[in-house]
């Protein structure tokens, strides 16, 4: 659901909304972080029994999930570092 409306989100961004600077957009850092996190995670979501069983796929996926653990972080500290009080 969340892979969802993240993708709804970027579809507006391109599609519907009029330009809009998302370089100060918090939500931007955020959904990105979001994405990333679960694409380096779709491995484990449908290998969880190859992964378990090989130790090898196991060191593989660590890997993976650690890359993934920081591109979620960095859209954490994007969207907090963004979320000024903006003036209108």
């Amino acid at each position: 659901m969340v892979i969802g409306l993240v993708l709804k989100y970027y579809y507006d961004l391109i599609y519907v909304d009029n330009y809009r600077s998302i370089a100060k957009e918090p939500l931007f850092y955020f959904s990105l972080g979001l994405l990333i996190f679960y694409v380096s995670s779709f491995p484990l979501l449908n290998f969880v029994n190859f992964f378990v069983v090989e130790d090898t796929a196991m060191i593989t996926y660590v890997k993976l999930l650690q890359i993934g653990n920081i591109f979620l972080s960095l859209g954490y500290l994007g969207a907090a570092l963004c979320s000024k009080k903006q003036m209108i």
